[in-house]
């Protein structure tokens, strides 16, 4: 998350792409599953067919370019060493996520609730980093931290949860939308906390306590409109028209009867 304005509008930027990718990934899925009337499976990788894991590799060496950011920022800096070894040590843990990615694509024995167990663990880590983060900060920044972590242990809780439930939709749904909303409100601390290195006007202690959450509020009010277009645009996708049709006709026959007739008109 750095200690600046680039690292925490970086890292924000990374959740939220995930986010959004696990949304696409997510919604894609439930489609397909509908029309072949097929039950959903959660899964918190999406990358099935293909020959690489390269979502796999673009997390682990993203978080291991970032972790390298921070230990030489820590390195380099006047002041203490230990807020950038709190963010590394968050790094370590999707690391591990990342490694358990790579074993489940290349089919090693391993339970394949091992990749919901580390992702919870992943974003349960920087939740419990973050909750003690903000010592001897001001309001304003003690605040945005609370609500930074909000929507990380809700995400990891989410995970705990999918494992035990792969089949419901809606689990995967919130878990996204938990991502996303960590992600955009990351971002937005950036703009508050270093609104200098944009020229911008310095947040009010006293105004802006107020506002956070209404603030808050709106990212969550964006970041679900933005699942819905997930699901809006992979409705319209190739593979879930092809497969609308199916899915229909498995609804049609409502007895035997009716299976009969459909025989006897093909037949014919």
């Amino acid at each position: 998350m750095g200690d600046g304005f680039s690292g925490h509008s970086a890292s924000g930027l990374a959740f939220l792409l995930l986010g959004s990718w696990l949304s696409w990934g997510t919604a894609r899925q439930w489609w397909r599953s509908r029309g072949g009337g097929g039950q959903f499976q959660s899964v918190v990788s999406h990358q099935d067919g293909w020959r690489r894991p390269w979502e796999s590799w673009a997390k682990i060496l993203v978080v291991l370019a970032y972790a390298m950011g921070e230990f030489l920022t820590g390195y380099w800096a006047t002041y203490s060493f230990v807020k950038h070894g709190q963010h590394i040590t968050m790094c370590g843990f999707f690391i591990l996520n990342g490694l358990t990615d790579l074993l489940l694509f290349h089919r090693v024995p391993v339970p394949p609730q091992l990749q919901h167990l580390t992702a919870s663990l992943a974003f349960w880590a920087e939740s419990f980093l973050f909750s003690n983060h903000s010592h001897g900060m001001s309001g304003t920044n003690m605040t945005i931290h609370h609500l930074l972590y909000l929507p990380s242990y809700t995400a990891a809780g989410l995970l705990l949860l999918e494992a035990a439930l792969p089949g419901l939709w809606l689990l995967s749904a919130m878990r996204n939308l938990a991502i996303c909303l960590h992600g955009s409100w990351l971002v937005q601390a950036a703009f508050i906390l270093y609104p200098e290195r944009l020229g911008l006007q310095v947040w009010e202690e006293d105004s802006t306590m107020m506002f956070l959450p209404m603030l808050f509020s709106w990212h969550l009010l964006a970041n679900l409109l933005l699942q819905g277009f997930w699901l809006l645009v992979t409705s319209r996708s190739e593979e879930a028209a092809k497969e609308k049709y199916t899915y229909s006709r498995l609804l049609e026959a409502t007895s035997d009867c009716e299976e009969e007739e459909v025989e006897e008109s093909g037949n014919a």
